[in-house]
């Protein structure tokens, strides 16, 4: 009844609606004057009835009202327990609102013109106890407060319903293997609830991992994930006149824009040094009959060296990086051609398993292309590569990787831009190639254009693990000697000790 009485009013005119109201009594003024339901867009209208989704996202400009909209939810969610929660066990009515920092939480969040306890009645007001974080409303639900700048806190208490508000200025964990506010929230979003637990994002969207995660999950027809886009111009009926003036005159033409306005997500990336698909160039090869593929790649491109690079994750634990494994090999013309990512995520395996999973994706591909050498990073994690490469060929593959194998040592003395560039270049001058479809890379190939040169480690959008493991192979692929040492993995007669081995030594076995 409620958003028939709000599309009623705003069909009258500014004079017809004015009689409307002043016709009303006091007890009715009041409601209408606090019914979400009737003064909210459409799009800014959350409920359980109205979205199954796990994790609703409002990726909008300045001044949407995304604010409002998460106060609303959170409202909706404090006043109707039983249809959310769908139980009567109030210990498990528990929600939480998580803001860039505590000052965000309370200014903006909780007490200013849009926030939780600004736009409750104060009959159905919770009561803040502030210095336990803690919102209690009439009806039982709790909600406890926390900022993303301390992202410790999240650890521990469990929820069944979460509003994260700007979630692209929330810090991020400069370690793979450290969770960082998002992720513990995450982790903590598992108490029941009817259809589930829910999260709400408001935020003005920004290239950040998170967001960007998300964003991929819902265009990919991810039933989990819902994003509503919008401008600030949708709300322009609230907004100062001469705001939207400047704000035009300001930003008009430019990225910012485009971001803070109209409420783009840019996943594009203009620092990239794989700027555009342009830059990808392909081969695809036939087999002939009773050859395998790899058979037939290696045979087609005279390819004469094969490497495997493998840049590790120490982590293990879902939601962590990735474990880069990237096989290409030199051909007779001086290119470089891409074979394979046989990267390996930890969603699907943690702690020891994971380890064995990548060792073992590493060998297998090393046997598949005929390769004889791996190399490796050994700046995270040290020994590690080498020592799970061996411990997965003397166990579960019997001691055979079937060909001599030997394992290569590389260090990172250089930031990851200067070690990328050389690399890039050669994809500019046409000298490097993806052998397979459109398809065949398409996770190696978005990290590669997503890695932002001007931007840390563990600010970049995606991981960056592959392009780690794709430049450590062309870069040996060119020259042999960036490896630092190398160790036998099996078959150690095949090989003669030491640093200074010419490429012409490291054929592929046949």
């Amino acid at each position: 009844m409620s958003a028939e009485i709000g599309s009623f009013l705003r069909s009258l005119s500014p004079e017809r609606r004015a009689e409307f109201l002043e016709s009303l009594d006091a007890e009715a003024l009041a409601f209408l004057e606090s019914d979400w339901a009737t003064w909210g867009r459409p799009e800014q209208q959350w409920s359980s009835r109205v979205s199954s989704a796990m994790y609703t996202l409002w990726c909008c400009g300045r001044g949407w009202g995304k604010t409002r909209t998460g106060a609303e939810a959170a409202r909706w969610v404090g006043e109707h327990p039983l249809e959310y929660f769908g139980h009567r066990d109030v210990s498990k009515w528990r929600g939480v609102l998580v803001g860039r920092t505590a000052a965000d939480v309370f200014g903006t969040m909780l007490y200013g013109p849009s926030g939780l306890m600004s736009i409750t009645p104060k009959a159905d007001r919770p009561k803040h106890l502030a210095s336990h974080r803690l919102l209690i409303f009439p009806s039982g639900v709790r909600m406890m407060t926390f900022s993303a700048d301390e992202p410790d806190q999240l650890r521990g208490p469990t929820f069944a319903w979460a509003w994260a508000d700007e979630l692209c200025t929330w810090p991020l964990s400069k370690r793979a293997e450290e969770a960082d506010a998002w992720d513990n929230l995450v982790l903590g979003l598992r108490e029941p609830a009817s259809g589930g637990p829910r999260c709400v994002v408001t935020t003005t969207p920004r290239n950040q991992r998170h967001l960007a995660k998300l964003v991929d999950r819902f265009k990919a027809g991810d039933k989990a994930v819902h994003v509503v886009f919008g401008s600030t111009f949708d709300n322009r009926a609230n907004l100062a006149p001469e705001a939207l003036r400047e704000f035009e005159e300001k930003y008009k033409g430019t990225r910012l824009e485009r971001q803070e306005l109209w409420g783009e997500v840019l996943l594009d990336n203009p620092s990239s040094l794989w700027p555009d698909a342009a830059i990808f160039r392909r081969v695809e090869v036939a087999q002939q009959r009773g050859e395998t593929y790899e058979a037939a790649v290696l045979r087609e491109l005279q390819i004469e060296t094969v490497g495997v690079a493998i840049d590790p994750s120490v982590a293990g634990t879902p939601g962590s990086a990735e474990t880069g494994i990237v096989v290409g090999g030199r051909g007779r013309n001086g290119k470089y051609y891409v074979l394979e990512d046989a990267s390996v995520s930890p969603e699907r395996f943690a702690g020891p398993s994971f380890e064995k999973a990548w060792a073992r994706a590493a060998v297998e591909a090393a046997r598949r292309w005929r390769c004889t050498s791996i190399v490796g990073e050994v700046n995270n994690g040290g020994k590690l590569v080498e020592a799970n490469v061996r411990s997965y060929i003397e166990g579960e593959a019997g001691g055979d990787p079937g060909a001599p194998l030997r394992f290569g040592s590389v260090w990172a003395s250089d930031a990851k831009r200067t070690r990328a560039e050389p690399v890039a270049m050669l994809y500019q001058q046409g000298r490097v190639l993806h052998v397979g479809g459109p398809r065949t890379f398409l996770a190696l190939e978005a990290a590669l254009h997503d890695f932002d040169p001007t931007l840390p480690a563990h600010e970049q959008p995606k991981p960056v693990d592959r392009m780690d493991a794709l430049v450590w192979l062309v870069t040996y692929l060119q020259d042999a000697k960036v490896v630092r040492s190398w160790s036998a993995l099996a078959s150690a007669s095949a090989w003669s000790a030491g640093d200074d081995e010419d490429l012409d030594d490291l054929r592929i076995f046949r």
